[in-house]
């Protein structure tokens, strides 16, 4: 079946629109601006006759990146950015072009401009730096295309822990602490189950069901599910944060909860008017757009145009292609918008959401990114809040829309229940109610006595006892003092928070090139391959490309770099030390002492070590951590520090930029960095990790597969993420597991992942040509 895209009409194309592909795109990233380059037929000659010197060539260079560029001009990318047609352009330094800058942009007729820029090429260092500016005009036709995103090949993780599976949660010390940082402390993708003793502490979210039979929710913790949350025994403590599609509460004491919330609108989303997509969405529905409710009398509100809230993320599904492998879908990051000004709340109209979307999925739909969206109700999705007699919580907010409180003696302080609220119990207490449909006090009497204790408004009906009776205005109960009938009056709902458990597919072939000590076979026979290494009396064990080290059969010299580094000949036996570590298809490290740096298995590994390791563990299969009497440390280098890396005897060169110092970067948003990201991975393996008694690991932890803890509690300093190249069970059992981010996160926290990026996507109408051009 082909595809429908979403098209509106086509927006006028303007001078703007020209100056923003140049500088915004231009300004993207290295790497696109050296993918884009090509030098092809008339291109090619005028770089051959013009260019007599290297920084001429590289002007010629930048001149050619700006054309192709200009061939992906699309009249609706960024609208209503002004910009400065003399703002520099950054992102050519891969070309040899110090500077490209715009100097004047013109339209001729209706279809084409002429856009005149100056790039200036360099070649050299110092006093034999020579540069070379060329002035160029070109003529350009814009087209409807899209500039493309370059692969970025560091990032955050969403979390500490990342979880691609269903996730069970055993032990006793399972806990993540991350109070200075402000994101989820554990994501899963799958379900997720606690049955943690007393001395487990965890937040976060889930995107399946969510049961909980024991535990502690960490200090001012939440739990989140964009499915259902099923409490059945848990220590609250005060302020707990709760919320999913529907709530119950068989169990659980302690608090308050300071908040439980549950439920949203199903909407179809219109952009520019045209139902294009589902999101389930938070907020009040617009009186003047209802169009009616579950009874008789219009209430409960469930059909109508929202109003969105700020509350959460929301999730846009376009309907074609829904649950297919090519579905469309974007996220509106509503927190981080200004709805003040963005939203329209006579309308419920939205604008600027560009600026806070990202697509999550399928093919570019750069209309709808700039489209004004609304969304409609058809339904309601969840938001049951049923509190049970085993839970002995006071509950601080409750928000939802059919609320049950089936236990006696708790307190309320607000209460809004966008259809009915039931109290079972005439202890009770309620602060403030709003509803927006009926309200039924169970244990109420005729004579209007055993009623509980309620304050508030409700759009639709009162009734009480155990027959559900309607409440006339002559009755009155002391402390029962809630007025029906209220017109217009629905607290809306809060919507299903968003669960970002996106994750990084691992393949060890890209860290091939950044390993210092690489082990693999050739034949059948192992060997070490050292790269980047270099001793500290400055002689050179391995260069860039690499010295290769048969494990087997090394020459005398090499025996004696390879005993050097690993203390090989202090053990007997073939199948010990680093000779010949290949045995079942798999490696067994036991080495005495090890370098710092970063080291690649080709296949599965298991580690023996007698003293600490100072290095990342790049592996193609399963790692197990043995314990061997012994250390049992594991540091990723940037999290040892320059120290321990590159002042020792053998100095990890792409690691260091001295004895004494790591390198430093900087990422695309200009921000400096401190330690090549592939030296805050402690490991990253394809298969799964099993941690048979290994107390410490300092560096983050990125798993293909599942996870196994035996003997004593693991302790990460850094983040871990599971099942990132497959869904996986995950069972943390008795011994657990202690995840704690580094104080230094800013630096600590990057992680070597690189995105495949968008490439870009001209239209076949676009054209941009050079008409004249002279050195400066």
């Amino acid at each position: 079946m082909s595809r429908t895209t979403y098209s509106p009409p086509r927006h006028q194309r303007g001078i703007a629109t020209l100056l923003i592909v140049l500088v915004l795109g231009l300004a993207v990233s290295v790497t696109v601006a050296a993918t884009l380059y090509s030098l092809r037929g008339a291109q090619s000659q005028q770089l051959t006759t013009h260019s007599a010197t290297a920084a001429q060539a590289a002007a010629w260079r930048g001149v050619e990146a700006l054309r192709q560029y200009l061939v992906a001009v699309d009249s609706t990318v960024w609208p209503g950015w002004v910009g400065n047609d003399t703002k520099p352009v950054a992102g050519l330094a891969a070309l040899g072009v110090s500077r490209a800058q715009l100097t004047s942009v013109q339209a001729v007729g209706s279809d084409h401009y002429r856009v005149s820029a100056q790039v200036t090429g360099q070649s050299g260092v110092g006093t034999a730096l020579t540069t070379a500016t060329v002035e160029v005009v070109y003529d350009v036709m814009p087209g409807n295309g899209l500039p493309g995103t370059p692969p970025v090949c560091h990032g955050m993780p969403n979390a500490p822990v990342v979880f691609n599976g269903d996730v069970r949660l055993d032990g006793a010390g399972t806990q993540v602490v991350d109070d200075k940082y402000d994101y989820e402390n554990i994501v899963v993708s799958g379900k997720l189950t606690i049955t943690a003793g007393g001395s487990g502490k965890v937040s976060g979210c889930a995107k399946g069901t969510v049961n909980v039979s024991g535990g502690d929710l960490a200090d001012n913790g939440h739990l989140h599910s964009e499915d259902d949350l099923v409490i059945g025994g848990m220590n609250f403590p005060a302020g707990a944060r709760l919320w999913a599609k529907n709530i119950t509460f068989n169990g659980g004491s302690g608090g308050p909860v300071g908040r439980a919330w549950a439920g949203a609108y199903d909407t179809v989303v219109y952009a520019d008017g045209v139902a294009v997509g589902e999101a389930k969405v938070g907020g009040t529905l617009i009186g003047d757009t209802v169009t009616g409710g579950t009874v008789t009398g219009g209430t409960p509100w469930t059909r109508g145009t929202v109003l969105p809230s700020g509350l959460a993320k929301v999730k846009v599904t376009f309907t074609e292609g829904k649950g297919s492998a090519d579905e469309v879908a974007f996220l509106l990051n509503l927190p981080a918008l200004d709805l003040r000004t963005a939203l329209d709340a006579g309308t419920g109209e939205l604008r600027g959401a560009a600026a806070v979307m990202e697509q999550l999925s399928g093919q570019a739909q750069p209309a709808f990114r700039n489209a004004v969206l609304t969304f409609r109700s058809a339904a309601i999705f969840g938001g049951a809040i049923t509190q049970g007699s085993g839970a002995t919580t006071h509950i601080n907010d409750a928000w939802g829309w059919n609320l049950s409180f089936g236990s006696d003696g708790r307190s309320y302080d607000n209460v809004r229940a966008a259809g009915s609220l039931a109290i079972q119990y005439k202890g009770v207490k309620i602060g403030e109610f709003a509803g927006g449909g009926s309200i039924w006090a169970q244990s109420g009497s005729a004579a209007g006595t055993d009623f509980p204790a309620v304050r508030g408004r409700t759009a639709g009906n009162r009734y009480f006892g155990a027959g559900k009776q309607l409440m006339n205005t002559a009755l009155q109960p002391a402390g029962f003092a809630v007025q029906d009938g209220q017109s217009s009056l629905s607290p809306g709902l809060p919507g299903l928070p968003y669960c970002d458990v996106r994750i990084n597919y691992i393949d060890a072939d890209a860290y091939r090139e950044l390993s210092n000590y690489l082990f693999d076979s050739n034949n059948g026979r192992p060997q070490l391959t050292i790269r980047n290494v270099t001793r500290a009396d400055g002689v050179v064990i391995g260069d860039a490309v690499g010295t290769v080290y048969p494990l087997l059969d090394p020459d005398p010299e090499q025996l004696k770099v390879l005993e050097d580094l690993f203390a090989c000949g202090s053990w007997a036996g073939a199948d010990k030390g680093c000779r010949a570590m290949s045995g079942n298809g798999k490696w067994n490290l036991q080495p005495q002492k090890t370098p710092a740096g970063v080291f690649w298995f080709d296949a599965s590994l298991n580690v023996r070590a007698a003293s600490a390791i100072v290095g990342s563990l790049i592996v193609r299969g399963d790692l197990a951590l043995i314990d061997a009497g012994g250390s049992k440390l594991l540091e990723a280098p940037n999290f040892a520090g320059a120290g321990k890396v590159c002042g020792g005897r053998y100095i990890p060169t792409n690691l260091c930029a001295s004895r004494s110092e790591l390198v430093t970067w900087t990422d695309a948003e200009g921000k400096p960095h401190t330690g090549a990201p592939i030296g805050n991975a402690a490991v990253i393996s394809t298969g799964g990790m099993d941690a048979q008694g290994w107390t410490s690991i300092r560096g983050s932890v990125v798993l293909g597969k599942r996870v196994t803890v035996s003997g004593s509690k693991v302790n990460i300093e850094g983040s871990l993420s599971v099942g990132n190249n497959e869904f996986s069970k995950i069972d943390i059992g008795a011994s657990g597991l202690k995840v704690e981010t580094p104080q230094d996160w800013k630096n600590l926290g990057q992680l070597p992942f690189c995105s495949k990026g968008v490439e870009s996507t001209p239209s076949v109408q676009a054209t941009a040509s050079v008409q004249w051009s002279r050195y400066l």
